[in-house]
């Protein structure tokens, strides 16, 4: 099922290496149209660049199914982060049907099996991130691409 297109704000993959597109989700569950209409609104509002802090010394696990549409069964880890942005984000996405990811957030991996997951501590660090249209109709998040 996977989660549709998105949006998202993606990391230099060499600072916090992933095997999936690193990012903070800003919103999924959308159709294409919406997707890229939120994108122009934000980057029209905001620019297409942004900073999040990362909370790296308190990895958690996400249970599965986070947001309201979720049934895609993934567990996974990775962190919080801080961002300035979140509420300017947020009143904008909110006119749009979607799920808003109401705590920035990470994940670093991902599984159907949650004892394979291991949380890794790491010195809290400042992310530059960019902001994109995203595919993420696939069930493995490997597969998941950015568009725009």
């Amino acid at each position: 099922m996977g989660y549709k297109y998105g949006i998202w704000l993606v990391y230099n993959q060499e600072l916090l290496a992933t095997k999936h597109i690193g990012h903070f989700t800003i919103s999924c569950f959308m159709e294409y149209l919406d997707a890229v209409n939120l994108y122009d609104e934000l980057k029209n509002a905001y620019g297409i660049h942004s900073q999040i802090q990362l909370i790296g010394n308190n990895p958690v696990f996400f249970p599965t199914n986070y947001y309201i549409h979720d049934n895609n069964n993934l567990y996974s880890w990775g962190y919080y982060g801080i961002s300035n942005m979140w509420d300017k984000y947020k009143k904008i996405t909110d006119k749009y049907t979607c799920d808003f990811s109401h705590k920035p957030h990470t994940s670093i991996d991902y599984s159907k099996n949650k004892e394979l997951l291991k949380l890794i501590i790491r010195d809290n660090i400042n992310l530059a991130c960019t902001l994109h249209v995203v595919n993420i109709n696939d069930d493995d998040p490997y597969n998941w691409n950015i568009l725009l």
